[in-house]
């Protein structure tokens, strides 16, 4: 099962499996462990999964060097009406899977 993130109203997370609020930040170190978790809205029970994870973007886009182009931007805003854009994510999916393998073997060899 995974891990339950909880959603208020006043914007702050709390972690069922640690009994206790999280920040962006921790939710963040969550992924980067590859740690499986939702993050669920405790009004509607709505899965904000998603929302926050676009939310911890954006803040890294502002606070570094960012990592999307407006122009590669634009490109993801057209795909939203295009028929081929699943062929797009399958494609970015794959290219990830393959970025996190050569990641996994480098640190192996240090």
């Amino acid at each position: 099962m995974s891990r339950i993130i909880k959603k208020y109203p006043n914007r702050r997370l709390y972690d069922t499996k640690l009994s206790k609020y999280i920040t962006l930040e921790s939710v963040k170190k969550l992924v980067v462990e590859n740690e499986k978790f939702i993050i669920e809205d405790t009004k509607s029970k709505k899965n904000l999964t998603k929302n926050i994870l676009l939310q911890i973007i954006s803040e890294q886009e502002e606070n570094t060097k960012p990592l999307f182009s407006s122009e590669l931007l634009f490109h993801f805003i057209r795909f939203y009406d295009d028929l081929s854009k699943i062929d797009a994510v399958d494609y970015l999916k794959k290219s990830f899977d393959m970025l996190e393998v050569k990641k996994n073997i480098e640190n192996k060899k240090i």
